[in-house]
C-alpha cells in the first residue's frame, strides 16, 4: 500500500501559506458545537478558532481568555471539519492545536502555551478517531528521529560497528511498524478528517514527484469517499480537483511507462563504474537483478538497505545481483553511504556519470525505486520491499 511513501513523514507545513478570511459564525446554519477550554501559561488576552482547508484559512471567532485561563468557543456548522486554536492570528508566531469538530459537539480543552504538546481535547468519537491518529504520529515520528539521529552520531565514528547495524535494523522495524498503522487508519477510520490529513500530509511529501498508481487508485478512491460523507464541502472539493488532476497527469505519462511494465524486456543501459569502464545491464542476464535507485540522502533508501543486503548474503551464491544506482551529486557521501549501509556487492554506478541516463529511462521520479528483472531481462517485479524482496527473490531463483 503506501508503506514505502510514507517513512519520512516529518513536521508538515500544508497549511502554513493559506489565504487568512473571515467567518462569520451566525451566516451559517446548522448545528451548535461548543468548547469549554482552559489554557495557562499565556499572556494573550485571546483566542481563535480557525478552519482549515488546502486553499485558504477562516477565522471562525476570537474570544477572550479570562483571567482564570477559562475561554469558550460556539458555533453553527452543518458538517465535521478540520479546524486549529491558535493564540494569534499569526499563527507561526503561536502555539497551535489541531482538531475536528462535528455539529452538536460538546468538546473540552485543557491546553498549555508553553508545552502545546501536552494538551487534552474530549470530544465526541470523532474526535477521539482525529486526536488518537494525531498524538500517535507525532510520537512515532519523534522516536524515529531519535533513533536517526543516535544512527547518524554512530556512523561517524564506527559505520560499520555492531551497533549502528542494531539501530538500522530497529529503525526499519519501526517505520515498518508506523506505515501498517497509517495504512490501517486509512482504511478504518470513522472520521472523514482524519484521512483527510493523512493523505494531504502524503500528497504534500510527494509534490513533484510522478505518483505511484495504486497511490493515485488510493486517492481517487478517497476523493469519492470524502465527496459522499462530507458531500458538496471543501474538502470533498479539495480531492475532487487533486483526484482530476492526477487523472490527467498520468493519462499524459501512461504511454512511455508502458515499457516498464511487469512482463516487459528490461530497457538496456550502459553504466560507468568506478575505473571508467562502460557497462550494460544486459551484460548481467543469466542473473536475477536488482536494480535498485537510491541516495544516500534518502532516509527511506538507507531504511530499507539493511533487507537489500540481508537478501544478498542470502542468495548471491544463488545468483542474485544487486545493480545499485545512486542519484547522489555529492560522490564522497555516496561512497561514504555504501560503506556505512555495508552494500557489499561491486555493482555500484553514480547515474550522474552517464547525464541520468538510466533515471530517466526508467521514470525514476521517486527514491527508493527498484525492478526486479529475471535471467531472462525480463522485469518481474517492481518496488519491492521487506519480506516481499525476499519472496519475490526466491520465487525467480526456483
Amino acid at each position: 500500500m503506501l508503506n514505502h511513501r510514507i517513512l519520512n513523514l516529518m513536521k508538515v507545513t500544508l497549511f502554513s501559506t493559506f489565504i487568512f478570511i473571515f467567518l462569520s459564525c451566525n451566516s451559517i446554519k446548522g448545528e451548535e458545537f461548543v468548547i469549554n477550554g482552559t489554557i495557562k501559561n499565556t499572556k494573550s488576552k485571546f483566542i481563535f478558532l480557525e478552519k482549515l482547508s488546502h486553499s485558504s484559512i477562516f477565522l471562525v471567532d476570537s474570544v477572550k481568555i479570562n483571567d482564570k485561563g477559562n475561554f469558550v468557543f460556539k458555533a453553527n456548522i452543518d458538517q465535521t471539519g478540520f479546524y486549529r486554536i491558535t493564540l494569534s492570528k499569526n499563527a507561526s508566531q503561536s502555539p497551535t492545536w489541531l482538531l475536528s469538530l462535528s455539529p452538536n459537539e460538546k468538546l473540552s480543552a485543557t491546553l498549555d502555551a508553553t508545552k502545546p504538546n501536552e494538551y487534552v481535547f474530549k470530544g465526541d468519537a470523532k474526535q477521539t478517531d482525529f486526536q488518537t491518529m494525531l498524538q500517535t504520529v507525532n510520537t512515532q515520528q519523534a522516536d524515529l528521529m531519535q533513533l536517526s539521529n543516535q544512527y547518524q552520531n554512530i556512523t561517524k565514528d564506527n559505520p560499520n560497528s555492531k551497533d549502528a547495524s542494531a539501530l538500522m535494523q530497529m529503525i526499519q522495524s519501526k517505520s515498518d511498524q508506523f506505515n501498517t498503522y497509517i495504512s490501517n487508519v486509512l482504511s478504518k477510520s470513522i472520521n472523514p478528517i482524519t484521512k483527510y490529513y493523512l493523505y494531504s500530509i502524503i500528497l504534500q511529501q510527494m509534490q513533484g514527484q510522478q505518483l505511484p498508481s495504486e497511490i493515485v487508485q488510493q486517492v481517487t478512491n478517497f476523493s469519492k469517499e470524502i465527496d459522499s460523507t462530507l458531500p458538496k464541502s471543501i474538502y470533498a472539493a479539495d480531492f475532487t480537483k487533486i483526484a482530476s488532476n492526477l487523472s490527467k497527469s498520468n493519462q499524459n505519462n501512461g504511454e512511455p511507462e508502458d515499457i516498464l511494465s511487469i512482463g516487459k524486456p528490461a530497457p538496456d543501459v550502459s553504466f560507468i563504474d568506478e575505473s571508467g569502464k562502460n557497462v550494460t545491464l544486459s551484460s548481467f542476464k543469466g542473473k536475477t537483478v536488482l536494480m535498485d535507485f537510491w541516495a544516500s540522502w534518502c532516509r527511506p533508501c538507507r531504511n530499507e538497505n539493511p533487507n537489500v543486503v540481508a537478501a544478498y548474503k542470502k542468495y548471491k551464491d544463488k545468483g542474485f545481483l544487486v545493480v545499485s544506482i545512486s542519484q547522489d551529486r555529492d560522490l564522497d557521501r555516496w561512497k561514504q553511504a555504501i560503506i556505512q549501509d555495508g552494500l557489499i556487492w561491486n555493482s555500484h554506478y553514480a547515474d550522474q556519470k552517464i547525464n541520468n541516463a538510466a533515471s530517466i529511462l526508467y521514470k525514476v521520479s521517486y527514491i527508493p525505486k527498484t525492478y526486479l528483472i529475471d535471467k531472462n531481462g525480463i522485469i518481474i517485479a517492481k518496488d519491492l520491499r521487506g519480506a516481499a524482496l525476499e519472496e519475490a527473490i526466491e520465487k525467480a531463483l526456483r
